[in-house]
């Protein structure tokens, strides 16, 4: 499972909880940076495939970005739980290594 466009907080939810490793990108369309780092998020979809990457519209879904408070913002979770471990900002380097640490994770 690549990219997937979050569609609601039940949508949300279900994604949390049903894939074990999952990196999730809380933007907006009006956001530059946001929009710069996009194509390399969707990269990282693509060369890691074993973990579920999600996008949240923070203008959509305002429930799910609870919390949020600069952008973009990625998030990661590991069987259904926050590894508070944020990416705030476009830090290409950051947010490939937690991705590799989140790859690396097992039971």
């Amino acid at each position: 499972m690549s990219l997937v466009e979050v569609t609601s907080g039940d949508h949300f939810n279900k994604l949390i909880n049903d894939n074990d490793k999952v990196v999730v990108d809380f933007s907006a369309d009006w956001c530059a940076p946001c929009n710069g780092i996009a194509p390399f998020y969707k990269e990282l979809a693509e060369k890691y495939p074993g973990l579920t990457f999600l996008k949240v519209n923070v203008e959509n879904l305002s429930d799910v970005s609870e919390g949020v408070s600069a952008l973009p913002t990625f998030k990661f979770y590991f069987k259904g739980k926050s590894l508070q471990n944020d990416v705030v900002g476009a830090n290409r380097l950051q947010l490939e290594a937690l991705v590799k640490n989140l790859e690396a994770l097992t039971a």
